[in-house]
């Protein structure tokens, strides 16, 4: 339940920040997307969020992904960007994480 929960915070914060077209990250710290795919968020989108919200919500899920599951993580994720406005997820095994 709580990744529920999660999931819905983290599209409201990070649907906020505009994204941009040309992404100079790709290929460097991450593999250009093979897919694609557009999500159309429920919720409203949280106006309040700043970097140091982003940055405490990312670390959360990090450490309630460590503590609390018997197994490891499948992916990881982190934010990046100068007001951390980009959420990446990376699964760390191919076939436990593909799609939102």
């Amino acid at each position: 339940m709580w990744i529920l929960r999660g999931l819905v915070l983290l599209t409201a914060m990070f649907v906020a920040m505009p994204g941009k077209a040309n992404d100079r990250h790709a290929d460097y710290y991450y593999p250009k997307p093979v897919t694609k795919e557009v999500y159309r968020p429920r919720v409203r989108k949280m106006m309040g969020a700043n970097k140091e919200a982003r940055i405490a919500f990312v670390t959360k899920i990090i450490h309630a992904m460590l503590n609390k599951a018997a197994y490891p993580p499948q992916y990881a994720i982190f934010s990046k960007g100068a007001r951390q406005e980009k959420l990446i997820i990376v699964g760390i095994r191919d076939d436990a994480y593909n799609t939102i």
